[in-house]
């Protein structure tokens, strides 16, 4: 999981804040080469949660962004 996560952080800086779902639908639109993205939204949750505890993002109201 961790190749996805400048991935993540570009999409962050470029639309502010995201949905858990968003974000998941935006990596399996976009990361189709290899390695494709095949996760679950658990899988990604519980890595977003990890990046919280590391403190790179935030999570408010149900939205993910980067931490100031």
């Amino acid at each position: 999981m961790t190749i996805y996560e400048k991935f993540i952080m570009g999409m962050l800086t470029n639309f502010g804040s995201m949905a858990l779902e968003r974000i998941h639908n935006t990596l399996k639109m976009f990361c189709v080469a290899d390695p494709s993205y095949d996760k679950s939204l658990q899988q990604l949750q519980s890595f977003l949660s990890g990046l919280v505890s590391e403190e790179k993002l935030e999570f408010r109201d149900g939205m993910y962004l980067l931490k100031k």
